[in-house]
């Protein structure tokens, strides 16, 4: 008896772990069949679909985005983003994600399309540690090497 439950036990915490594995690729799918109907996947042009998969891997931070950074969430309009510069101008940093909301022409379908794209940190880059950055980084390494041919 000890033994079925403890096999029982074994294989129920191998698939909820074989269920945890999935790919960032495919937690990004995910959100774009959220984000867009059927129609609108076909005008999803490449760039825009790289843009929100970078966006989707190192989202914007509120607080330090520019104006330039916050027309790459292209769903959200010039209002929208001249009112959330005037907000950080006059109440300071956001401190959480769900000040949004006191944010004039944010609404709540607006701010659930943002949420995998956008952070609010208060803590400045420029403090991390180096294993810190290391830690939230996503790490992407490069080899280039050329090789001239002469003749003697």
């Amino acid at each position: 008896m000890i033994r079925f439950l403890l096999s029982i036990l074994i294989l129920s915490c191998l698939a909820r772990i074989a269920c945890a594995q999935s790919s960032p690729e495919r937690a990004f799918e995910s959100v774009l069949e959220n984000l867009f109907t059927q129609q609108d996947e076909d005008a999803l042009r490449e760039e825009q679909y790289e843009i929100l998969y970078q966006l989707y891997t190192q989202p914007v931070n509120l607080n330090v985005a520019t104006e330039e950074e916050l027309h790459d969430l292209f769903f959200l309009s010039d209002r929208q983003i001249s009112n959330l510069l005037h907000y950080r101008v006059n109440y300071g940093k956001l401190y959480t994600i769900y000040e949004l909301q006191f944010i004039p022409a944010f609404d709540d379908a607006t701010i659930q399309q943002m949420l995998p794209f956008i952070t609010v940190e208060t803590v400045p880059a420029d403090t991390l540690t180096w294993a810190a950055r290391w830690t939230r980084a996503e790490k992407l390494f490069i080899f280039r090497q050329a090789t001239t041919l002469e003749r003697k």
